[in-house]
């Protein structure tokens, strides 16, 4: 079973869901995913009946590549968009942080 917590207009946030999913009993493995995820679940389950079936799978695989680029390609957006220098100069820097060569340092200053 994978159990979906829902929040709706009767719930508390949630945790109604959620806690009705702890509770089943010994016997009735559960697997949660996160609140509102039918999505994650769906994909939980493919993973689950792909390792018994090569097309699933196959797709389950070559899903996640195609995540990962999407993932890396918003990465390289940030990393050549992004001014760090403008935007570590608007910002309050705690003293024990350094920016220095693209790089910010945390200084530790230990007492003998």
């Amino acid at each position: 079973m994978i159990g979906v917590p829902i929040k709706s207009s009767n719930s508390i946030d949630g945790w109604d869901s959620v806690l009705s999913i702890l509770q089943m009993p010994n016997g009735v493995p559960v697997a949660t995913v996160a609140l509102n995820a039918a999505k994650n679940a769906g994909l939980l389950a493919a993973q689950i009946i792909g390792t018994h079936n090569e097309t699933i799978s196959k797709a389950m695989g070559d899903y996640k590549l195609q995540m990962e680029s999407e993932v890396m390609e918003k990465v390289s957006k940030l990393t050549t968009n992004w001014d760090n220098q403008r935007y570590l100069r608007n910002q309050r820097i705690p003293n024990n942080l350094r920016y220095q060569n693209n790089h910010l340092y945390l200084m530790l200053h230990y007492n003998h």
